[in-house]
């Protein structure tokens, strides 16, 4: 991070500008409208393992908050119209030779 005019900017801006892009994208090649009330979400984040890391989680940054937060700026607008309608989250981040994202919503009834 850095500041600049009094305001702190991510070092990696464009490059989590175009992940979220691409989460967005493919919410709405999925069919997503926008849900209303109150939404679960359950978001398994695949990351690369490095090849010289033996641990067997991805216990370093980026920070699993930090995807979740992402993922829900996402897909406000595309998937429920305000993220305070998440009111349930399951998560984790695994190691994975198939580095993404699985995300589904449910509304709560």
């Amino acid at each position: 991070m850095r500041i600049y005019n009094g305001h702190i900017v991510h070092n990696k801006a464009q490059e989590l500008a175009a992940w979220r892009a691409q989460v967005a994208v493919a919410a709405k090649l999925s069919g997503c409208k926008p849900l209303d009330g109150p939404i679960i979400i359950t978001m398994n984040f695949r990351v690369a393992r490095p090849k010289t890391v033996k641990r067997d989680h991805p216990t370093v940054a980026p920070d699993l908050d930090k995807y979740i937060r992402n993922v829900n700026d996402a897909l406000t607008g595309i998937c429920f119209y305000d993220d305070a309608q998440v009111v349930e989250i399951h998560s984790n981040k695994r190691y994975s030779d198939t580095p993404g994202v699985t995300i589904v919503i449910e509304q709560m009834f």
